[in-house]
């Protein structure tokens, strides 16, 4: 259930007599350096996660201080190998909170949503774009090469793209199996408004909106 703790670390645990991860919550990381060798960022990873497990309750691991300035927080939806949508919420400061959508109504109209997105965040000089992972790098890159676009909005997100998935993993320890954005999202309070939501599901909506032309299905993506 600890996530970094592999079949022959729950071994090594055993030899020592850990078999739980209530019991491992109870451990103190140097002992886990001194006894199997693991280095002190690992000790330390793998009993917060067990106390954040048994607590249900996160822990930080170091002080958390978002970036200042304005943030972006940068979603992109695909279907086969075309990139169809790119979701934006842009934040400058505690009252502007602004959310946008550049939709291809078809595959072969992604180049004319990519240059829109590079327009629309031409506005800042400075920014940091943040994203879950960094699957949407190589869509990024791949767009630019294909289509080009707004030099100033392509240098914001090419310069400022930062892995959110990471951040939060490099502060916080949460009480969750993994770190997929539909496991973490809900710990701070956030839910979709779509039951069961997925990029697979998106993508067959996408499917379902270029054989219908249904303009209900592409609000339903919208406010996926």
């Amino acid at each position: 259930m600890v996530r970094g703790v592999s079949a022959k670390d729950v071994l090594k645990l055993a030899s020592i007599g850990v078999e739980t991860y209530d019991v491992l919550a109870g451990v103190e990381p140097v002992l886990l350096k001194k006894k199997l060798g693991w280095t002190h960022n690992k000790a330390l990873d793998v009993t917060l996660h067990a106390m954040a497990l048994l607590h249900n309750r996160l822990y930080l691991k170091e002080p958390l201080q978002m970036p200042g300035g304005v943030i972006y927080f940068y979603d992109i939806e695909t279907f086969g190998s075309a990139t169809y949508l790119h979701g934006a919420l842009r934040i400058d400061g505690d009252s502007c909170r602004e959310e946008r959508s550049f939709l291809a109504r078809t595959p072969s109209d992604e180049g004319v949503a990519w240059r829109q997105l590079l327009d629309y965040l031409a506005q800042d000089e400075e920014a940091t774009v943040f994203s879950w992972t960094d699957f949407e790098r190589q869509h990024v890159h791949r767009l630019w090469d294909t289509y080009g676009g707004n030099n100033r909005g392509w240098n914001l997100i090419e310069n400022n793209l930062c892995d959110q998935c990471a951040f939060v993993k490099r502060h916080v320890v949460l009480p969750t199996r993994s770190y997929s954005i539909k496991s973490v999202a809900p710990i701070f309070g956030f839910n979709w408004h779509t039951p069961n939501p997925s990029g697979k599901k998106a993508e067959m909506w996408y499917k379902l909106w270029l054989e219908s032309g249904d303009e209900n299905v592409i609000r339903e993506i919208i406010t996926y």
